[in-house]
């Protein structure tokens, strides 16, 4: 057997016998979701109970009261929509009386996005915003599919209208909601219309959370009330999250987990689920593992790398694969190189000997390659190249949007061991987690041979070893663990 079987053999017996997470490294995280959240929930009660005050502050409102009261009784003697916009005395009466009562809401309730008045029938007798059409009827209309719709017809004692979809606003929207009563007679509603946006604002305050981390709040038909943090576009009601924390939360209503996120991606949770006016909602705070880990890393990189170097073994079976054939770029030394996927065309690079290659993918769009000397500053040389920050500057600034970052995989290629710290310390620099990492390394082949596939967003290692006869073997990079996962075994 020679020595580089017996070095995979001895990797596969003991190299991965212990894939347990030390504790240590997310006690502190969980700690800080906690507080986060616990922030949040605090600040989302003193939202909704400064909004209740004022809502309820409607109920003894004399000029709202006389307004609504105005209106009802023109409605019901059948003058209102008559008068409305006519010269008659009633009509400027009306048009006067409203506009006062305009400027008055607008001065006393401008916490609200609209206030609405609402016919014992349905009918909308008046609206702030006018977005709705006057007379307008809640139950019959097309406005009868909302929930403000349906609780009204269903609920005549409802408070709170959790968020929905409403449809005169384009826009989610909740509701506080007065009824009118002479005696035990129901006249109406007053409903107080309140915007998602102050729930955006005091959930996108982040500074405690890094850069992946974010606090969102979710209905029980598990859509998020709040913006996500990694999307340019609104996701209030449109994004769907059924993860298990959310499940969690509202199954046993506290408690923190290492989980699969909405976005795919592997997060630390902490949640928990409360209630609000019978309506219950899930809230979330939460980091992606990957900045966890490489946090870790740099708070303490000599200790890490150490750990990670003895536990950077190859996977068993690498002289079985294959290395691929097709249409090349050749990639030279000291140069960049770039394919696009569209182009099917793979990049090669030959003889990586005192040298380090890198690659960068973003499957089924794009992959570029470097073949990068000792003359690089990532062996600490001063005068000559620096092609791995010339190559992420590329991609930064021509092939990505910023949230993508995180799809790219790098792979680090090298006989030894001398430009990985620096490589490492770059990337995290640049942005990158130590999960998108991978170290492929030989110290017993005389060079590598590398080829980058974009389609497929792999590339694969060809290790040529010289003596009484040259012997190869082909790794592929994607069965090897990431440096974070490295990081995770015990």
């Amino acid at each position: 057997m020679t020595l580089w079987r017996w070095f995979l053999f001895l990797t596969f017996v003991f190299g991965f016998a212990e894939t347990a997470v030390p504790s240590d490294l997310y006690e502190d995280a969980y700690a800080r979701l906690g507080q986060v959240r616990q922030q949040k929930k605090t600040q989302v009660f003193d939202l909704f109970r400064s909004v209740q005050e004022k809502a309820e502050k409607i109920r003894n409102d004399e000029l709202v009261g006389e307004f609504f009261g105005f209106l009802n009784g023109l409605y019901r003697e059948q003058l209102l929509e008559r008068s409305l916009g006519s010269n008659t005395e009633i009509g400027l009466l009306l048009k006067d009386y409203s506009h006062t009562f305009d400027e008055y809401c607008l001065r006393n309730y401008l916490d609200f996005y609209d206030v609405l008045f609402v016919s014992a029938d349905g009918t909308l007798l008046y609206s702030l915003r006018k977005e709705t059409d006057l007379f307008a009827n809640l139950f019959s209309d097309e406005i009868r599919e909302t929930e403000l719709s349906r609780q009204l017809r269903n609920h005549t004692s409802t408070f709170f209208v959790d968020y929905q979809y409403y449809l005169p606003a384009d826009e989610p929207a909740a509701f506080f909601i007065e009824p009118i009563r002479e005696g035990k007679t129901l006249q109406g509603w007053i409903v107080l219309q309140y915007a998602i946006n102050r729930l955006n604002t005091l959930m996108v305050d982040h500074q405690e959370l890094g850069n992946t981390g974010e606090v969102y709040l979710v209905n029980e038909e598990r859509r998020i009330l709040t913006n996500s943090r990694f999307s340019g576009e609104e996701t209030s009601l449109q994004l769907r999250v059924d993860t298990k924390a959310v499940s969690d939360a509202f199954r046993k209503k506290k408690g923190h987990d290492l989980i699969n996120g909405y976005r795919g991606v592997s997060v630390l949770a902490s949640y928990e689920s409360f209630e609000l006016w019978g309506t219950r909602w899930a809230l979330v705070a939460s980091i992606e593992e990957g900045e966890i880990l490489t946090n870790a890393y740099s708070r303490s990189p000599q200790r890490w790398l150490e750990k990670i170097l003895k536990k950077n073994f190859p996977p068993s079976g690498g002289n079985d694969r294959t290395f691929p054939s097709g249409r090349f770029h050749k990639v030279d030394i000291d140069e960049i190189r770039f394919s696009s996927a569209d182009n099917k065309e793979k990049l090669v690079t030959r003889g990586v000997d005192t040298c380090t290659a890198i690659s960068v993918v973003l499957p089924g769009r794009f992959a570029y390659l470097s073949h990068i000397s000792p003359y690089d500053k990532i062996y600490e040389a001063e005068n000559l190249t620096n092609l791995l920050k010339e190559m992420i500057n590329r991609i930064k600034g021509y092939k990505i949007v910023l949230s993508e970052l995180p799809q790219l995989r790098v792979t680090v290629i090298a006989n030894h061991e001398k430009s990985i710290a620096k490589i490492i310390d770059k990337l995290i620099r640049y942005g990158f987690h130590l999960d998108q990492v991978r170290f492929l390394r030989n110290p017993l082949a005389d060079y590598a041979n590398v080829v980058v596939d974009p389609v497929v967003g792999e590339t694969w290692v060809e290790w040529v070893t010289s003596g009484a006869m040259v012997s190869r073997s082909v790794e592929v990079a994607g069965r090897w663990s990431d440096i974070g996962s490295i990081m995770k075994r015990e």
